[in-house]
């Protein structure tokens, strides 16, 4: 079914950004 893999792509890809942004924060918090 395309639509489920597509929806599974974009729960991927979310979890993904907020991982990314999460250790971005985590980074910048550990510079300052």
């Amino acid at each position: 079914n395309q639509e489920k893999d597509f929806q599974q792509f974009g729960k991927d890809v979310c979890s993904r950004v907020v991982t990314l942004e999460d250790s971005r924060k985590a980074l910048v918090g550990s510079l300052k």
